[in-house]
């Protein structure tokens, strides 16, 4: 089950609460953008930058001053849910704040009125982070690897100013080749094999991949040096 069928089934139960535990937070956010256009919900997202905005719905002047301030953020809650029909907030980046009581103490009490208000928080993160006054009210969903159709709409949309898809047997080697890769990472094989076959090949998004394996093994084993420790000066 795709994510966002997932969170499509889990809003119309009115849970309250998600905890998306993702490393593509960009293409998360995406995908649950599309999936209100195609519901006709309101779809609205916070992060720290840029505070809140909004899908195709009108933000409120008075939701504005929230960059910066996660609890301005779930202040707006009972406004953002006065539209009629079902409202996600997506907060992005959430689990910084979720070391500050305010932030929990508001949180717990915004998600008993976000279910009255057929709304759903939803935190999107790349780790589990959730104190214990949260755990029971947050459904924990993993946004995994992307399947093949949604490797072949990256492959699509990389070729698509080329118009040199491959098709055939051709396609369904390159989709193996890039099967178990993040979206990030099939995007940029499929980027770097055009720019050096002028097309997107199995063998070479094979190479890219094994590249990518080695330059990330590489990284992680680089040891980590200590400063060396201040010597006090002598008078």
């Amino acid at each position: 089950m795709t994510l966002s069928h997932r969170v499509a089934e889990l809003s119309r139960a009115n849970v309250g609460g998600l905890y998306v535990q993702t490393t593509e937070a960009d293409a998360a956010m995406v995908e649950l953008a599309q999936m209100c256009r195609r519901e006709g919900w309101r779809f609205v997202t916070w992060d720290f930058c840029r505070g809140l905005g909004s899908n195709g719905f009108e933000i409120d002047s008075l939701l504005a001053p929230t960059i910066g301030d996660p609890v301005a953020a779930l202040m707006a809650v009972p406004k953002l849910g006065t539209q009629p029909g079902t409202t996600l907030l997506g907060l992005r980046g959430f689990h910084r704040f979720l070391d500050r009581p305010d932030v929990v103490l508001t949180l717990e009490r915004q998600l008993t009125a976000a279910r009255g208000l057929r709304l759903v928080l939803i935190i999107l993160a790349p780790v589990m982070s959730l104190p214990v006054e949260l755990e029971q009210q947050f459904v924990v969903i993993e946004h995994g690897l992307p399947a093949r159709a949604e490797l072949l709409q990256i492959l699509c949309r990389v070729t698509a100013e080329s118009e040199r898809t491959p098709w055939g047997a051709g396609l369904e080697s390159v989709l193996n080749a890039a099967s178990g890769m993040t979206r990030r990472d099939a995007e940029m094989a499929f980027r770097m094999s055009m720019a050096r076959d002028g097309r997107v090949t199995p063998n070479s998004v094979s190479s890219i991949r094994v590249e990518m394996l080695t330059s990330a093994s590489v990284t992680k084993s680089v040891p980590v040096i200590p400063p060396c420790p201040q010597q006090n000066s002598l008078d």
